[in-house]
């Protein structure tokens, strides 16, 4: 039985884009549907194109379509389903054509970050990790805060820099909005060394990972974050924490 897998492709404004794929022959595979929410166009439009795509000979419908039996939800019952999926080079190729401001997205980072997904079996984001971001749980690990804890509890227009210990443009550039907003920024010196600490031996076993090409759905990182924290006696992060990104906003301004 074929498992589909979540995968965060990449990040715009902040915000995730993640796909369901299969992974199968060294490569992945999304069905229309997946490939529709992906590119945010409807899905005959996707029909459509790979038509063009297999007409025009671009693609060989034999090389790039494979029939996978699924479980999925329907309403509660578990369904088995055999939907068409298609692979690495028919998205690329779907995601050539499509106008939408999400398929420009795609083409910008495809060709890139793709290739190394397959090749090491996720895309390993240095600096999304190093900025902090080890699943939201990594300032948890170091301070009993979440990120948005931290930027509430600490910003304070009455202190020297806002409450900041540093900024992008530290120590002598003006301080942006921006700036306000990244929970690293209010890290005093022994939080920020243990930050940096626990980020540094989890990208090297990210990359030990990589280099095994051991292949790792999201879900998978999650729970070995976790692990990775309770082997290094952190506590780990339950839930989303006690402040929303809303609460932190009306805090700043």
């Amino acid at each position: 039985m074929i498992q589909e897998h979540e995968i965060v492709l990449y990040q715009v404004e902040g915000t995730n884009i993640c796909v369901n794929v299969v992974f199968k022959d060294e490569t992945f595979w999304m069905t229309q549907k997946a490939m529709a929410e992906l590119f945010d166009v409807n899905v005959p439009a996707i029909s459509k194109h790979l038509s063009n795509i297999f007409e025009e000979g671009e693609l060989f419908k034999e090389a790039t379509v494979s029939k996978m039996e699924i479980v999925q939800m329907e309403g509660n019952r578990k369904v088995k389903r055999e939907p068409e999926f298609y692979n690495l080079d028919a998205i690329i190729a779907v995601g050539y054509r499509v106008n939408s401001k999400k398929a420009t997205r795609f083409r910008q980072w495809a060709t890139k970050t793709l290739k190394e997904y397959i090749t090491k079996g996720f895309v390993l984001n240095d600096d999304m990790l190093k900025n902090g971001k080890l699943f939201g749980k990594d300032y948890f690990a170091v301070t009993g805060k979440t990120a948005a804890e931290l930027v509430y509890e600490r910003v304070n227009a009455e202190k020297p820099a806002m409450g900041l210990t540093t900024w992008k443009d530290a120590p002598d550039g003006k301080i942006l909005k921006r700036d306000i907003s990244v929970a690293k920024n209010y890290l005093n010196e022994k939080e920020l060394s243990r930050l940096n600490r626990l980020v540094t031996m989890f990208i090297d076993y990210a990359e030990l990972m990589a280099e095994d090409e051991v292949l790792m759905s999201m879900q998978d990182w999650v729970e070995q974050t976790n692990q990775f924290l309770r082997n290094n006696r952190r506590e780990v992060l339950e839930g989303k924490g006690k402040v929303s990104h809303d609460m932190v906003q009306k805090r700043q301004f």
